[in-house]
């Protein structure tokens, strides 16, 4: 599945345009790889999500059963960037 639309999907981020965008600003990254909204998430893989002063890290979720896909994600680790905006 492409990661704009998990991203949407999953409700880490609201709406396909918000997540493609902050996927183009270099704030996801798959496997520790950087990724593009085109990349595609799979089952297992560890997503890391920059958002703002958090750093969130996500084990993806994607079970397929005949014609019905269930997606989620389970929350590894949440930390604090270091970096704090004025």
């Amino acid at each position: 599945m492409r990661l704009d639309l998990y991203l949407k999907h999953t409700r880490l981020i609201p709406r396909r345009t918000l997540s493609k965008n902050f996927i183009d600003s270099g704030g996801v990254l798959i496997n520790d790889k950087v990724a593009k909204p085109s990349s595609k998430v799979k089952n297992g893989d560890t997503l890391t999500l920059y958002l703002g002063d958090v750093i969130l890290i996500v084990e993806a979720s994607i079970k397929k059963d005949g014609n019905t896909i269930t997606l989620g994600g389970t929350i590894i680790d949440k930390k604090e960037s270091g970096i704090h905006k004025c």
